[in-house]
Order: structure tokens, then C-alpha cells, then sequence
């Protein structure tokens, strides 16, 4: 198995089409979800391929003064590999300096492992005014609150980004390339 992350982007059409190409698996396109209204227009996708398999891939929107995500899925073969954390770190690398919002399952509360997961790499979940970050409207944040499941945001401070430079490696992987 040798993972590989393109850096090239993909609409969300391209990514389902490969995942059923690869895996005989249909998944609805976020329009016809009950995702967040704010992550449905025109997202883009970065993709783990092994080999020419699909093997995981998020999202997410860019709105303006804000992103907000779309959605991160691995293949059941390849969970446990990494793989979520290096297309999470990608995705974030891609957005840039732009604050971010998630809206996590309604399985999820702030106590799951992935809820704490993502608050480990700077994620605020249910956020309180004064910790939404500069450029997300408060008509979005008002939305999400008004919906039954978790959100949360992110700022791209430098606190955050440095964590989330490292987050993705294996302490192994760190300990090599802090030797080098």
C-alpha cells in the first residue's frame, strides 16, 4: 500500500464518481444531505489515492471571508493509517488564512474521540461569541446554532497552523525528521 495525496482539486461530482468506480458504493452528493446549507455550493476535494484507488478525500466551500467543510471519508480498508489526519492537514494548508467552520454528525458530541480529535489541532466547538473567529457572518454562526448537531470553528493563528504542520506524522515520522 503506498498512499499518495495529489495536490490537485476535485468538485464533489468527480470525487463520488470515483468512489463508486472503486468501490461499487453510490453516496449522495451534499445537496441531497442534511449537511449544512453553508457547505453545499461548489466544493472542492482533495483526495488519498492507492494506486489508482480512491482511498479517502475531503471537502470543503470557500464563501467568501470564510470556508467551511465538507466532509472527510476514508474507505473502511484504509482507516487507522493516517490518512484522515494528513487530507485534514492538506485541506487546511489549501484554505489558508481563512477562518473555517465544521458541522460534525449528530452521532458526535464535544466527549467522542474525533470531537476531541479536531479540538487537539485548534477546532472551538460550539463556540462562544467572543470565540468566533473575524470574517464568519453571524448569520452563519446563528444557522449552525440553530441546527441539532455540533459545529465548531477555527482559526488559523500561528498557534494552530504549527500544531496542525505536525499533527498529521506519526511520532516516528517526527522523530526522523527532526534528526535530519
Amino acid at each position: 500500500m503506498n498512499i499518495t495525496y495529489p495536490s490537485n482539486l476535485y468538485r464533489e461530482e468527480e470525487v463520488l464518481n470515483m468512489w463508486k468506480e472503486t468501490y461499487g458504493e453510490t453516496k449522495l452528493p451534499r445537496s441531497q444531505r442534511p449537511v449544512s446549507k453553508y457547505s453545499i455550493n461548489d466544493t472542492l476535494h482533495l483526495i488519498a489515492l492507492d494506486g489508482d484507488k480512491i482511498a479517502g478525500y475531503t471537502g470543503w466551500a470557500d464563501n467568501g471571508s470564510y470556508s467551511f467543510t465538507a466532509g472527510i471519508y476514508v474507505h473502511e480498508t484504509y482507516k487507522k493509517k493516517n490518512i484522515a489526519n494528513r487530507l485534514m492537514a492538506s485541506r487546511l494548508k489549501k484554505i489558508g488564512n481563512k477562518p473555517i467552520v465544521a458541522s460534525f454528525a449528530e452521532n458526535y458530541n464535544e466527549n467522542s474521540r474525533w470531537v476531541q480529535a479536531w479540538k487537539r489541532r485548534g477546532w472551538i466547538p460550539n463556540p462562544s461569541d467572543d470565540e468566533i473567529p473575524n470574517g464568519i457572518p453571524q448569520e452563519v454562526i446563528d444557522y449552525e446554532k440553530g441546527r441539532p448537531k455540533l459545529f465548531a470553528v477555527y482559526s488559523p493563528n500561528a498557534i494552530n497552523k504549527a500544531w496542525n504542520i505536525l499533527k498529521p506524522y506519526s511520532d516516528t515520522e517526527l522523530l526522523v525528521f527532526m534528526e535530519n
